[in-house]
């Protein structure tokens, strides 16, 4: 079992920094990063929100924890979609 974390990229503010230092002392306790840019989603049919979630989760195995800082700045269609797949 692999313990994962998710980590905005793309965007600047106190939400972008802490969640890079959260994702820090995650890779410091041995977690994987998930890297996740912020980017216009609205726009994606179904079929790119597949692959783009595809790319992200690739390293997920069956068992193992995601931890997934909020918010993405990527709507809830993208967050509601990484949550449930």
């Amino acid at each position: 079992m692999r313990v994962h974390i998710t980590c905005l990229y793309g965007i600047m503010g106190v939400v972008g920094v802490s969640q890079r230092r959260t994702a820090e002392i995650g890779r410091q306790l041995g977690f994987n990063e998930l890297s996740i840019f912020r980017y216009p989603v609205e726009s994606d049919t179904d079929a790119e929100l597949s692959k783009r979630y595809d790319g992200i989760s690739a390293g997920i195995g069956s068992g193992d924890i995601v931890i997934y800082q909020s918010p993405t700045f990527n709507g809830t269609k993208f967050d509601d979609y990484f949550i449930t797949n």
